[in-house]
């Protein structure tokens, strides 16, 4: 009954992952426990759904912050004679400029985003460009 929330539908996400040790044999190296924070918003705006969200990664991590923040929104318009649905998305990952396209039919969605992620050990210093199409079927 709270009139805000309801317009916004907010989300909260908290991740601790790789607890405690995880090599399982001696060759493979032990990874570090990351902790993880989102938050998101959803709100209708007519017929088009918007998701607005912020995530920031490996809090326990001696990173700088461009590095674990990852932002970005999306636009979901409404289902097209009856069986199509598009989407378009915008946003950041380690400051570096993330999009994608969804278009999802009746039976198959076809999804394609581009990103950027640092590889270097300092913030903006290294850019790798990432890309990737996804063709799913589903009854």
């Amino acid at each position: 009954g709270i009139g805000v929330l309801e317009l916004l539908a907010p989300t909260v996400g908290f991740t601790w992952q790789d607890i405690g040790n995880t090599r399982f044999s001696n060759p493979v190296p032990n990874t570090n426990q990351s902790i993880s924070f989102g938050l998101a918003v959803h709100p209708k705006f007519g017929d088009f759904q918007t998701h607005f969200a912020l995530d920031v990664r490996e809090l326990n991590q001696s990173s700088t912050f461009p590095k674990k923040a990852h932002f970005g929104a999306e636009v979901q318009a409404p289902r097209y004679f009856g069986f199509f649905t598009p989407s378009i998305r915008a946003g950041a990952n380690q400051l570096y400029f993330t999009g994608g396209v969804t278009l999802d039919f009746r039976y198959a969605k076809i999804d394609f985003a581009a990103y950027g992620e640092e590889a270097g050990k300092s913030t903006r210093s290294k850019q790798l460009r990432r890309y990737a199409f996804d063709l799913i079927f589903g009854f």
